[in-house]
């Protein structure tokens, strides 16, 4: 569950060095992607390739009866469950800043 979680989160960052690059041209970079554009690209297929692939061998042995839950969704509604959680805290945050 957490595996799942933590490499969804690592390949959503090496995605946003693109995102950044392609929105923000000439903002400078004190420290430099090695082997930009080429080892990022490759690290986000293959967790793109290991997502799909650990989301297809769970839901195989949930449907084979070898597990009693999808264990990388349960870990994606583990996560989930922050959302609230942390929109509850900002909203928090922007009354307490409005009362100032």
């Amino acid at each position: 569950m957490l595996i799942f979680v933590s490499w969804f989160f690592y390949g959503m960052g090496t995605l946003g060095v693109f995102i950044l690059r392609k929105k923000m041209k000439d903002t400078p970079r004190p420290y430099k992607v090695w082997g930009y554009p080429v080892v990022p690209f490759l690290f986000v297929a293959f967790v793109a390739f290991f997502l799909c692939t650990t989301l297809y061998n769970d839901v195989s042995a949930y449907r084979a009866g070898r597990s009693p839950v999808i264990n990388s969704l349960f870990g994606v509604f583990i996560t989930s469950i922050g959302i609230p959680v942390y929109l509850l805290q900002q909203s928090m945050r922007r009354r307490k800043m409005e009362k100032r």
